[in-house]
């Protein structure tokens, strides 16, 4: 007999997607995400060195007898020494570059000069890594836009073959540079690119890609070629409320009204902490049904979960006006304004009303 599955239940994973660091060095050999590291006792962190370090295995230690008995074969003292901030006061780190170190005397003020990534556990990373490390540095951390072409130098898109292999990487700095046409651009030039981009993992790396190529068309106004670029990503990730949410979005604003409302529903329930759901299902209410009084009740629910959600106090204002309430949509709009006078559209919202 054969049995109806929804998306969610499809979802596979192969080991590797789920686990790619299963037998690699990373935070967790170490540490214990649970206890605090001054909680815990040198003795675990040097254990993690003698499990792979023994004999019949990867070589014992290589120093002199005397300087580890000095050291009480405390691994960690020696490659991993500790060090103080140059730009935090009364903070100390270990250098997690593991391996021998030499004492170099560097002038503190160079430090503070940016001159380039390295990857402390592999010197043998690939290009696609180097890029991806510069572009996590701009998208996670505010740096510079500029090391966008650093990343640049590592992923080449001269070619189609260069493209389809660094697409991902290309695709996230074109996005970050706000360069919509580009990303287009990209996608005319790899036949089928939608049909390839069609693996879940733990990262979801299609899925985001699916997704920056669906926000650069809606940027564009090109909604019937966005609608395709969310819905792919949503169905690679139906559990992510982002994905969720831009796809319901497009299916309104493409005419699908019935499908938009199942999943701002679906969006509600599943993710009753996450404010967009609640707003956009308000404006879908406010537009498309005309409810006022059950759109400003959304808004009131984006609005508990975010205070400052400027949107919400923007929609919220747009239901007064339609009640006639005039007096109470300027005081949404200034509200949006105290929180972000630079905001345009609550500028323009507010000369009109006044």
């Amino acid at each position: 007999m054969l049995l109806a599955v929804s998306a969610r239940e499809k979802l596979k994973h192969s080991e590797n997607d789920l686990h790619p660091f299963k037998n690699g060095l990373t935070c967790i050999t170490c540490h214990n995400p649970h206890v605090s590291v001054k909680k815990t006792d040198k003795s675990i962190f040097n254990a993690a060195c003698s499990n792979c370090h023994q004999i019949g295995k990867d070589p014992l230690c290589t120093e002199k007898l005397e300087v580890r008995k000095k050291n009480a074969d405390n691994c960690i003292s020696c490659h991993m020494p500790q060090h103080g901030a140059t730009d935090i006061p009364h903070v100390s780190v270990h250098d997690h570059r593991i391996g021998v170190h030499k004492e170099v005397v560097v002038d503190p003020g160079k430090l503070r000069a940016f001159i380039g990534i390295a990857c402390i556990n592999n010197e043998e990373t690939s290009d696609q890594v180097k890029a991806q490390a510069y572009i996590n540095y701009v998208e996670k951390f505010g740096l510079d836009k500029s090391l966008l072409d650093s990343a640049l130098k590592y992923v080449s898109d001269e070619t189609e073959i260069s493209l389809e292999k660094n697409i991902h990487q290309l695709v996230q700095i074109a996005y970050l540079k706000g360069n919509s046409p580009l990303i287009a651009k990209y996608v005319e030039r790899i036949p089928n690119l939608l049909s390839k981009l069609n693996k879940p993992s733990l990262a979801n790396k299609d899925a985001w890609t699916s997704y920056r190529i669906g926000e650069s068309y809606q940027s564009l106004g090109v909604s019937k070629n966005a609608l395709l670029w969310f819905k792919n990503a949503y169905q690679l990730a139906p559990l992510s409320a982002e994905f969720t949410n831009k796809y319901a979005n497009a299916l309104a604003k493409t005419g699908d009204f019935v499908r938009a409302k199942e999943l701002f529903q679906l969006l509600n329930k599943e993710h009753p902490y996450f404010s967009p759901g609640f707003c956009n299902m308000g404006y879908f209410i406010l537009m498309q049904e005309r409810n006022i009084k059950l759109a400003q009740s959304f808004f009131d629910k984006a609005l508990k979960l975010d205070p400052d959600y400027e949107l919400a106090l923007l929609n919220k204002a747009n239901a007064y006006m339609l009640q006639n309430d005039k007096a109470m949509a300027i005081k949404s709009v200034q509200q949006v304004l105290k929180i972000n006078p630079s905001n345009q559209q609550a500028k323009a919202a507010l000369k009109s009303l006044e």
